[in-house]
């Protein structure tokens, strides 16, 4: 197996915008590489960041991420307030 199967899988339902309630929700990997390939410019391609200024995503459980993408979208309003992933969550979808 890939190392990067599950980080790819988990990426690809949030990048999708597929807000999963369990862990038994079914991605795509190949799809999720691909379409990731936003997050890793920050984040790295196995979710451990190098940089203090990006969290590492690596061992988070789903629905915590869920959420957190989900306050990021709120915007200035919401309880995450940050510009740069404000942006990034903007065509995500509750879907």
């Amino acid at each position: 197996m890939n190392k990067w199967f599950p980080f790819s899988t988990l990426i690809a339902g949030l990048v999708l915008g597929c807000y999963v309630q369990s862990a038994q929700a079914e991605g795509n990997p190949a799809a999720g590489k691909k379409k990731s390939a936003t997050c890793v410019a920050c984040h790295n391609a196995d979710g451990n960041s190098t940089n203090p200024a990006w969290p590492k995503l690596a061992g988070q459980h789903a629905n915590y991420l869920v959420s957190q993408l989900k306050a990021f979208k709120q915007g200035p309003t919401g309880p995450r307030n940050d510009p740069v992933m404000y942006g990034m969550v903007q065509n995500l979808s509750d879907k």
